[in-house]
Order: structure tokens, then sequence, then C-alpha cells
């Protein structure tokens, strides 16, 4: 079974896909250059699922531009496309948190 194709964006959302991208841009280039092309270099439909993701969540396009390595690292590393099996995520969150010091 396939999924039905997405619907355009509606205009309404525009303006939020616009400063998304922005902040994005901005936080990219403050970060390096090689970090920009990276990003110019992705493939059309992971930058359409990166317009719809930050226009409908504010709290993921702050949280992707205060670490943009760590969302680039998942890009280059493919965990942003790819299906986790059940418990993997619990297991490298439970991972993280048995190597962290503070809360911090």
């Amino acid at each position: 079974m396939s999924l039905p194709s997405l619907a355009d964006f509606p205009a309404i959302l525009l303006p939020l896909i616009t400063r998304a991208r922005q902040t994005w841009r901005t936080a990219l280039t403050e970060l390096s250059a090689d970090a920009l092309a990276s990003f110019e270099a992705w493939p059309e439909a992971r930058r359409t699922a990166f317009d719809r993701v930050c226009a409908a969540s504010d709290f993921v396009a702050e949280q992707i531009c205060r670490d943009p390595q760590m969302f680039l690292h998942l890009a280059g590393s493919g965990e942003l496309e790819r299906s986790f099996s059940v418990g993997e995520l619990r297991g490298q969150i439970a991972d993280a948190l048995s190597s962290a010091v503070t809360e911090d």
C-alpha cells in the first residue's frame, strides 16, 4: 500500500518555512562554509521534508539551529530517513544517559 501524495504547502505556512530556512542557513553559515554546502547538496525530498517539519514545529526549528552540527550528522548518517526497530531509540537514549555526568 502506498501513501497518498502530500499536498502543497498552504500559503499561510510559507512565511514559517521562509523564516525557518533563513534561520537554519544563518546557523550553518556561522558553523562553516562546508556545513552550508552540505545542506545545499541535500536531495529535494529531504529539503521538502525539512520545510514540512519546521513549518509544523517551532520546537524542531529552534533545536536544530541550536546544534546544527548534530542535525547535519543525523542527516549524513541516514538517521533522519530510516525507521527504528522497537526499543532501538530507547536503548540509544539509555546509553547516552548512562554516560551523562550532569543534567546539562
